[in-house]
């Protein structure tokens, strides 16, 4: 197992701080944020010292946990843009999205500092997705089967009112398309 990362032993405003430096730089010049990282940890009285390279390594996942933030962002604006929410299509995105991030949470666990994360409350999250999940599902089971009677009642009409069958098929699936 690899040795505890440098910059998870940093104090949290200074872990903070480097972050926030590293996307204004455009997570670049790891030498000179070792510099000013260094020079911080010095004027704390503090003995620990960092590498750029240490910084680097620490950059490179905190670059990529920030562009799946980004995606994850992007994602849920196109579900709120381009779905009617009729039938709670974004909900259930938003909840199988959430569901992906806490599986790759829990995939990653044994690389997680057990100090930053607090379990209890990880675990409570997953419950109430889960939990969130079931009234969601049981919302659109409700909606298809009424969409299934509003077909089999228009049937009725249009057959009385001499429509023809491509047309009442067109109309079943146009209406039962809405809630597949």
């Amino acid at each position: 197992m690899p040795p505890r990362s440098k910059i998870l032993s940093l104090p949290t405003d200074l872990q903070e701080a480097l972050n926030a430096r590293l996307v204004g730089t455009g997570f670049q010049n790891y030498q000179a944020l070792a510099t000013w990282l260094n020079r911080e940890l010095e004027q704390r009285g503090l003995t620990l010292r960092v590498s750029a390279m240490s910084i680097h390594r620490h950059g490179e996942k905190f670059e990529e946990k920030l562009a799946d933030l980004r995606l994850a962002t992007e994602q849920a604006k196109a579900l709120v843009q381009g779905a009617a929410d009729d039938e709670g299509a974004i909900n259930d995105a938003v909840l199988r999205l959430t569901q992906e991030r806490l599986f790759t949470l829990l995939k990653e666990m044994d690389r997680i500092d057990p100090d930053k994360v607090n379990i209890a409350q990880l675990l409570r999250g997953i419950a109430q997705v889960s939990n969130a999940t079931v009234p969601q599902k049981k919302w659109m089971v409700e909606v298809r089967e009424k969409a299934k009677a509003a077909v089999k009642a228009i049937k009725k009409t249009a057959v009385k009112g001499g429509l023809s069958q491509a047309a009442i098929k067109e109309i079943e699936e146009q209406v039962l398309g809405i809630v597949r």
